[in-house]
């Protein structure tokens, strides 16, 4: 009879073994690092958000690169691009950017950039915190004339 005492698994001992003990703590630290990062970072302060290209998305992180540079992971509150655009929102699949810049005619203006998984420089929602109030309507309803009923 075999005597299995001895024969234990030592995941250090292969390696394979330590290959995945070494991912395996590479994400732990990785996960740990990002997720204690208090402080907001600049990042690609001198590029133009056009360039941006969302790789990959998940809850409260993603990777960007802007044009063939490299790759850079980003979380919630930080800024991005010359105009400092803050990321306000990433979610699986997509990214939410509130980009605040001087408009052609001199006035402060604003900007709202949806990214998808994949899209490069995403779609802008501009927004006009400065623009003409619409005039208010009042409701009507038309009422259409009555038609004399045949007999």
């Amino acid at each position: 009879m075999k005597d299995f005492r001895n024969d234990t698994f030592n995941p250090a001992g292969s390696s394979k073994g330590r290959r995945i003990a070494a991912i395996f703590l590479w994400v732990v630290i990785s996960t740990l690092a990002v997720g204690t990062s208090a402080t907001a970072k600049d990042v690609a302060l001198n590029q133009d958000l056009s360039e941006l290209v969302l790789l990959k998305s998940s809850r409260g992180k993603a990777v960007i690169r802007f044009g063939s540079g490299p790759l850079q992971m980003v979380s919630v509150g930080d800024y991005l691009g010359r105009h400092q655009a803050e990321i306000k929102e990433i979610e699986a699949g997509r990214m939410v950017l509130e980009e605040s810049f001087t408009g052609a005619d001199g006035n402060p203006n604003g900007a709202h950039i949806i990214l998808k998984d994949g899209q490069k420089g995403g779609k802008r929602y501009l927004l006009h915190p400065q623009g003409a109030p619409l005039p208010a309507t009042r409701p009507m309803a038309i009422i259409p004339p009555q038609r004399e009923k045949q007999r």
